[in-house]
């Protein structure tokens, strides 16, 4: 009984802190829809969206997501998800981007029809990418330091550094621009292989399953967004 006393509590204390996030997503809707709540975003260039790759299927929510980011400016978005579920519908998105730009909002959206879609930078990423990346780095790191620092007469090492990383990765190809916000759909909370060494002043943001996705959601992310302050060390 105790057992089941403290998972109803757990449930309910669940239940409530989704009920205020929803209110709160509502309230800066509203608020949004008739100009009281400005997003200052000139700072937001590059969106990442990570999907768990069952969900990765659902294209049509991914397009959906597209032209929402690019409404708030966002000028590159990183579609990643583990397996390359998205990678291999390219062609289907690209279709089905360029068709929504051009065709009436759909009832959903009216409201927001004011304000005008703006042109996006799509790339697709999955957990080979990121290892094939890490594979050409190392090789270059090898063939570039052959020769070992010398300590001493009896003792040598090599010293690589985090710079000669970032080099190596930008030899090899393998950098793009490091996403002010990623988007986190699925039941994991981390961010499921996508490159750490594009993630160093990165929010991430889990944001539920990608089917409960809403444009209220994505708006409080933006809100939320405009008002944090990042302190950038040496």
């Amino acid at each position: 009984m105790c057992w089941c006393f403290l998972h109803l509590l757990v449930k309910l204390f669940h239940l409530a802190i989704q009920s205020i996030h929803k209110l709160q997503c509502y309230f800066i809707l509203i608020g949004y829809t008739f100009n009281h709540v400005p997003l200052g975003l000139s700072k937001l260039q590059s969106v990442a969206i990570v999907v768990d790759s069952e969900e990765a299927f659902q294209i049509s929510k991914v397009v959906t997501l597209i032209r929402w980011l690019s409404k708030f400016g966002v000028k590159h978005i990183s579609l990643y998800d583990v397996d390359g579920v998205m990678k291999e519908s390219k062609k289907f998105l690209v279709k089905n981007w360029s068709d929504l730009s051009i065709r009436e909002w759909k009832e959903v959206d009216k409201k927001f029809a004011s304000r005008d879609q703006k042109s996006v930078e799509l790339e697709w990423l999955s957990f080979s990418d990121g290892k094939e990346a890490i594979v050409k780095a190392a090789r270059y790191i090898s063939s570039s330091y052959s020769k070992p620092v010398e300590l001493d007469a009896h003792q040598s090492k090599l010293v690589i550094l985090e710079a000669d990383v970032d080099k190596a990765l930008k030899a090899v190809g393998s950098t793009g621009p490091e996403p002010d916000i990623l988007l986190l759909f699925g039941p994991a909370r981390c961010h499921l292989g996508f490159p750490t060494w594009r993630l160093r002043y990165t929010e991430i943001i889990h944001m539920g399953t990608l089917r409960s996705s809403s444009f209220s959601a994505l708006l409080k992310v933006m809100y939320d967004f405009s008002k944090k302050h990042q302190n950038y060390g040496k």
